[in-house]
């Protein structure tokens, strides 16, 4: 059955923080060096959050992939997770090339948050059919604001141990989970090649039994 979630993402502010301090001359020159500024900051960026996720569950007969180079013959769950687009608006109206890049580090890791959180609501169908998901396999990873400059100061955590499907095999899985999931039930689709909103993740879960473990 196809889940349709908005949720509350749980701010972390003290994790954003962390992940900030790397970058001290950013903080002041954005004016958030303290931490009541930082902490406002983020609680501004947190209010323009508008999560959304669609996921599924298919078993091993699934031709969601028929031609692809995707492995078959397997369980597997895919979701879609999005923050909506006013986040990312916000982000590319900040005045300052400094204020973007903090918050950026704050986006990815609400990002974060809304994919534990999908993974989560997964794992758990997969434990009632005495399963454990395996690595996640990303088909869409999210992007920042167009002219907010990206390095590997904000790479969410998701993306480091996943598989990352490319080619042509990618967009054509993409588009097969937007339309299984029906993501425009959260607003999620893709014009000229972009995801829109941008700050979406679509990713693969698949399936393993859990091992039975010794007498």
């Amino acid at each position: 059955m196809r889940k349709i979630r908005r949720f509350k993402i749980p701010v972390h502010h003290r994790e954003i923080s962390r992940r900030a301090a790397r970058f001290p001359d950013d903080l002041a020159a954005a004016g958030v060096s303290g931490e009541k500024e930082l902490f406002e900051f983020i609680s501004v960026l947190a209010g323009e959050l508008e999560p959304g996720v669609v996921f599924d569950s298919f078993g091993k007969d699934s031709v969601l992939f028929t031609g692809l180079d995707i492995p078959a013959n397997r369980m597997f769950s895919a979701a879609i997770a999005t923050l909506g687009p006013k986040l990312e608006a916000k982000i590319a109206g900040l005045e300052s090339a400094s204020a973007r890049k903090i918050a950026a580090i704050a986006a990815f890791e609400f990002m974060e948050c809304a994919v534990d959180l999908v993974s989560e609501l997964a794992a758990e169908e997969a434990a009632k059919e005495n399963f454990v998901l395996a690595g996640n396999e990303i088909l869409l990873e999210p992007a920042l604001p167009p002219g907010v400059a990206s390095d590997g100061a904000y790479r969410p955590r998701f993306l480091k141990n996943a598989r990352i499907v490319v080619g042509e095999t990618r967009s054509k899985a993409l588009a097969a989970v937007l339309e299984s999931l029906n993501a425009m039930k959260i607003s999620v689709f893709i014009a000229d090649g972009q995801a829109n909103p941008r700050l979406t993740a679509a990713f693969l879960a698949p399936w393993l039994a859990k091992k039975k473990g010794r007498k």
